[in-house]
């Protein structure tokens, strides 16, 4: 092999390299993952005085939700939805209202009458290179939505990045929410009424990886 041709090898291998550390530190773009292990869903009860009707008057869902940013440069998240997808239809909820985390990571103690607390909606998220994002809003759609969320159900997270349009998928799975879910059962009987009812909801990746 002579001198030249050698030269010529090692600037080309040098090159390469050059390029790929700059791409690694600088200019890989973000890459967006999310992981969603569960759900938590809630009904509330209007109220007549100090006492519940039992009449169901909002529906919504507190979901375990982290996005991270494995990727190199920054994104900005502009908006974002979860949407359910059945055999027939589809319906997606929204990030309504922020809400205290101890109401997604411990639901029990939440104590509002009529919801699950009034704080400003969405506003977007802006995630630098490894930073990640935890979800602390309430999410929500029509209260007729929810009752499609019966059995096995497939779940996406989306979002629409800046000056997009389209929507994308970071994350899939399916939840099982059986035949009989808690966010569908009346909040009354003949003799009781109930003020509001929250139950845990998990996927199937979740289910599998602790032997549900």
């Amino acid at each position: 092999m002579s001198l030249d041709l050698i030269t010529i090898i090692l600037s080309l291998i040098s090159l390469y390299v050059s390029v790929r550390v700059a791409w690694e530190t600088s200019f890989r773009p973000a890459k967006i993952v999310a992981v969603m292990p569960h759900c938590v869903m809630w009904q509330f009860s209007s109220w007549k005085g100090d006492r519940p009707t039992g009449d169901v008057i909002s529906r919504q869902m507190t979901p375990y939700l982290r996005i991270r940013n494995f990727g190199i440069k920054p994104v900005v998240i502009e908006d974002l939805r979860i949407k359910f997808k059945t055999q027939n239809s589809a319906v997606f909820a929204y990030p309504v209202n922020k809400v205290a985390d101890e109401v997604i990571e411990a639901p029990g103690n939440n104590n509002q009458q009529l919801g699950l607390g009034q704080g400003a909606p969405f506003c977007g998220i802006f995630l630098a290179a490894n930073q990640e994002w935890k979800n602390s809003y309430a999410f929500s759609m029509s209260v007729n939505d929810y009752e499609i969320l019966i059995q096995d159900v497939n779940v996406y997270v989306e979002i629409r990045t800046g000056g997009s349009n389209k929507w994308k998928t970071i994350h899939k799975d399916i939840f099982s929410f059986g035949s009989m879910p808690y966010h569908l059962r009346p909040l009354k009987t003949d003799t009781t009424a109930t003020g509001s009812r929250n139950s845990h909801v998990y996927s199937k990746r979740w289910n599998d990886a602790h032997g549900k």
